[in-house]
């Protein structure tokens, strides 16, 4: 029969340094996986934030790009030779890569027709819209001398991103006519980092097709 002093009996201390032991073991792996699943979420939420941010700057440039070559005045009389002998005079509007792109591709101009008045403006930023991505910042032309040109005189300034974005390269390719078709297109592909984590790396690319062409 046991006494009350048996009834009474608790662990041993062997007993309780085990039960501890295998506690701190449960709450260490606990630890960790909590640890790792918060880790995992904030570098995809960086990610996430880093594709938005290089989305947002090509499509800004894209939405100029895609209006390059916009008159009032088109036609449907498409491949006109004097388009490909005197673009100023006979298709100011046409998007021109000789004159249009820079060989290194960190260059590109749009020009449309805003006013809707046939005649090119080169003074007017709504009729001229240049970008140029330059020892790892993108800037907007402001204003030429002389004709608008890659590589033409101009102004320029920097267009400031999120602190947490740094453009790494931005460059623009000219895809020639389709045997045909004569679909022409410009390739932007844009490489960046997170600004607090450049270990976090993206590349996107976008294919803007030239929509009014006249050549």
């Amino acid at each position: 029969m046991l006494t009350g002093r048996d009834r009474q009996r608790g662990m041993t201390l062997i007993e309780l340094m085990v039960s501890m032991g295998l506690g701190l073991v449960v709450i260490l792996a606990a630890t960790t996986l909590f640890s790792a699943t918060v880790g995992a979420s904030s570098v995809s939420t960086r990610m996430t934030v880093l594709r938005s941010d290089l989305n947002a700057i090509a499509n800004m440039i894209a939405s100029d790009v895609r209006r390059s070559g916009y008159t009032s005045a088109a036609t449907d009389a498409f491949g006109k030779a004097a388009c490909t002998s005197n673009y100023e005079t006979n298709c100011p509007f046409t998007f021109k890569p000789s004159r249009d792109l820079s060989a290194d591709g960190h260059c590109i101009i749009a020009r449309m027709d805003a006013n809707d008045d046939g005649v090119f403006d080169s003074s007017d930023t709504n009729e001229v819209r240049g970008y140029v991505f330059d020892n790892g910042t993108i800037y907007f032309i402001t204003s030429w001398t002389g004709t608008p040109s890659c590589d033409g005189t101009y102004t320029r300034e920097s267009l400031s991103w999120a602190s947490d974005l740094t453009v790494t390269d931005l460059t623009f390719t000219y895809v020639s006519g389709a045997s045909g078709t004569g679909i022409r297109s410009i390739d932007i592909a844009i490489s960046g980092t997170n600004g607090t984590s450049p270990d976090l790396k993206m590349s996107l690319t976008q294919e803007v097709r030239l929509r009014n062409d006249d050549i």
